[in-house]
């Protein structure tokens, strides 16, 4: 019991550590058009509020988990709005939350097989940070792949 304790621990941290590293390596990725972004953004709201003949706020508040409680906690996280940023210009039906779950699922996916197939808890979590970066790869490589559709 005490040894999936500490392995527990170990899938934990290697989970909180990836996502850690989405929002770090997410903001400085975007640092280079992010103001061209931003207004662009900011001039379609703009437009759509216009046209829908209501007066809001042009700063939209994205939802990034389901409930309004963990709404409330991720809202607290420095740069989590970019990376929800990100999933939307990826056109991914995902929320942050969502993908918080899909790190920590391949992380757990990664570190067990690794740990069954070689007994040894180095490797197994060097394969967990592997494997959680799969929801990260494919968030970018979407994103890539829509912007070259678009021609941006």
């Amino acid at each position: 019991m005490a040894m999936f304790l500490i392995y527990a621990g170990v899938l934990l941290t290697v989970g909180l550590v990836v996502f850690a590293g989405y929002i770090s390596f997410g903001a400085e990725a975007r640092r280079t058009d992010r103001v061209k972004d931003r207004l662009k953004s900011l001039y379609i709201e703009l437009e759509t509020t216009r046209e829908a003949g209501e007066r809001g706020s042009i700063v939209k508040r994205r939802d990034l988990a389901g409930s309004a409680r963990l709404n409330e906690l991720l809202g607290r996280v420095p740069g989590i709005n970019d990376l929800a940023v990100q999933l939307e210009r990826a056109g991914a039906q995902i929320r942050v939350s969502g993908l918080f779950a899909h790190t920590l699922a391949w992380a757990t996916i990664g570190f067990s097989a690794s740990y069954v197939l070689r007994s040894n808890v180095l490797i197994a979590a060097i394969a967990a940070i592997l494997c959680a970066s799969f929801p990260w790869i494919w968030m970018v490589a979407r994103q890539a792949k829509r912007l070259k559709a678009v021609g941006a």
